[in-house]
């Protein structure tokens, strides 16, 4: 349970006050620099340097001017509050989970991430390591019709990796949520086998046939162009489907 309290909003725009509102491609940093007239303010964009391959840009809007209603910078102002005390509590209710604990994230209705929560300079994360629950076949790792495998969805692939996700005490089943209820326990279930068996004799046949399939198309895929060679490519074609093809 978080013990974070909200940051109270300001009711008067006072100088110096900052918020961020969209600009361009951005949402920028704001600065009230004075008063325009009875509830209206001058305002620039503050620099915000990023650093890309080791070199320092300036911001791209760094310096632009506008003006805003007192209204306008007050609402974004209660806005950039709000989400700083969410980010707050989530950072207070992630470092109640010790390093070493064994968690499931939630993925969808059923579906889990298994995993290890772990210590960061970012902050506490969750080695993924498993997946459980109700995973359709087309999110796992599966045997492609020319005999490669595919490492299936973003969530296997995470899991194949050992990749770090933040921890999200929201999405978290041992946070407790009222959310999970009536769910069933993700802590019961057994992984799912991200394994791919190997290929029946059969299925290594087609496999091999599928591949000259392809392979065709390949060599027949610019046939509309001015300088295609339509010889050289029905010899690849036929030398393909006689099998003697390099």
């Amino acid at each position: 349970m978080s013990t974070a309290t909200a940051t109270p909003a300001p009711t008067r725009v006072r100088k110096g006050m900052t918020f961020r509102s969209v600009h361009g491609d951005s949402n920028a940093l704001w600065e009230v620099i004075g008063s325009a007239g009875r509830g209206v303010w001058h305002c620039v964009i503050v620099n915000e340097p990023m650093e890309i391959n080791g070199k320092v840009y300036d911001g791209d809007y760094a310096g632009v001017t506008d003006v805003f209603t007192s209204d306008r910078i007050l609402t974004a102002v209660r806005s950039d509050l709000l989400f700083a005390d969410l980010a707050r509590r989530d950072k207070e209710e992630a470092d109640a989970f010790p390093a070493g604990t064994a968690v499931h994230g939630e993925a969808g209705r059923n579906r889990w991430i298994r995993g290890t929560v772990v210590d960061t300079p970012d902050g506490k994360k969750i080695r993924c390591e498993a997946l459980v629950g109700d995973w359709q076949p087309h999110e796992l790792p599966r045997r492609h019709a020319d005999g490669s495998v595919g490492q299936g969805g973003f969530h296997a692939k995470a899991v194949a990796t050992g990749d770090l996700r933040p921890l999200a005490p929201r999405t978290i089943y041992e946070s407790g949520s009222d959310r999970y209820a009536d769910w069933p326990a993700p802590t019961a279930m057994d992984p799912v086998d991200l394994t791919v068996p190997p290929m029946t004799a059969e299925e290594e046949v087609r496999a091999a046939k599928v591949r000259r399939c392809i392979a065709i198309g390949t060599a027949v895929r610019d046939a509309q162009s001015a300088d295609f060679d339509v010889d050289a490519a029905l010899a690849k074609v036929a030398a393909i489907v006689a099998g003697t093809d390099a």
